[in-house]
């Protein structure tokens, strides 16, 4: 069976097992996970299918258990739905020959978030605002979740930077290892302060916005980690996407202010906010490492190496 065929009958197998009669499955992305919109008589969803071999059944069940306390907690995302026996998870035949490994598969359901993604142009000063508010009323929620063996997310250390440990031509290169070496050490001896689970990845690319509300959703790379993590995020997207350094400074202020309308932030973590960027490169590019396979991801590999082998060639900058 093709590998895409493979990937949505698994999908249609396993919707009985939420009571869903779909009328179409659509897929929306095949990478790590490949994603499906699933329109039906009861409701629209999306339906993912975690890769064989890069998820445990343990970390989804906590993701989805990670994503439901916050709901509880009145914070907007795309809500995940227990099966009929009330599982987090369904885990299905592997029916993809393309995988090497013959392990199980993992399929999540989800309600479809509603309203579009933000464009640039509408992330003025009183959007970011909000924005770092999003945020700040996650991990004010968040604070005592509590995991279970049965259904957890791994620490940053657990996952090696969130991507892989070191491989292929990271593995061979000098100045990434050094660099990969000096970060670690600098994160193992910082002080657990405002340490908890994050998402990650709060990144306007995982959220939609609908009458003016943010919902989040893509918990895949939540872990537990110092919190200014997810504001390391959003800087780095900001610097990322736009040249003029007015608008990057301008937004930057306004999302402090917005988070620490809702829960403090001393100014030695707001300091490290950028520290924490140097390390998000590193983690990014271990990522891509693993899934060069990947043709979309060709591309953007070789080019974040060129950028981080430039950032780091003067020698590794302290975390503060």
């Amino acid at each position: 069976m093709k590998p895409n065929i493979a990937r949505l009958e698994m999908i249609r197998r396993a919707l009985p097992k939420w009571n869903i009669k779909p009328i179409e499955i659509k897929p929306i992305h095949y990478g790590e996970n490949a994603v499906f919109r699933v329109r039906s008589h009861e409701g629209n969803y999306i339906a993912c299918l975690s890769g064989a071999g890069l998820h445990l059944p343990e970390s989804v069940r906590g993701e989805v258990r990670f994503i439901e306390h916050r709901a509880a907690k009145k914070i907007k995302v795309a809500r995940p739905l227990r099966t009929n026996e009330g599982e987090e998870i369904c885990l299905t035949e592997n029916l993809d020959l393309s995988v090497a490994t013959n392990s199980e598969r993992i399929i999540t359901l989800f309600e479809k978030a509603e309203g579009r993604r933000i464009t640039q142009r509408e992330m003025t000063e009183d959007f970011v605002f909000g924005w770092g508010a999003y945020i700040g009323r996650m991990h004010e929620a968040t604070k005592n979740f509590k995991q279970t063996k049965r259904a957890y997310r791994p620490a940053w250390y657990e996952v090696k930077f969130q991507g892989s440990p070191l491989i292929g031509k990271l593995a061979k290169t000098n100045w990434f290892k050094n660099e990969w070496k000096l970060c670690e050490k600098r994160l193992y001896n910082l002080l657990l302060e405002d340490y908890g689970l994050i998402h990650a990845d709060p990144r306007d690319g995982n959220f939609k916005v609908h009458n003016k509300e943010i919902c989040l959703f893509d918990f895949d790379d939540s872990c537990v980690m110092w919190r200014v993590y997810d504001l390391t995020v959003v800087f780095l997207r900001f610097t990322n996407r736009i040249k003029d350094e007015g608008w990057i400074k301008s937004r930057k202020k306004v999302l402090l202010e917005g988070y620490r309308s809702v829960r403090p932030l001393n100014e030695t973590w707001e300091k490290r906010i950028e520290s924490f960027i140097r390390a998000r490169w590193l983690w990014i590019l271990a990522w891509l490492e693993i899934r060069q396979h990947v043709p979309r991801l060709q591309g953007v590999h070789e080019r974040i190496y060129r950028f981080v082998e430039e950032r780091t060639k003067n020698g590794a900058e302290e975390l503060i």
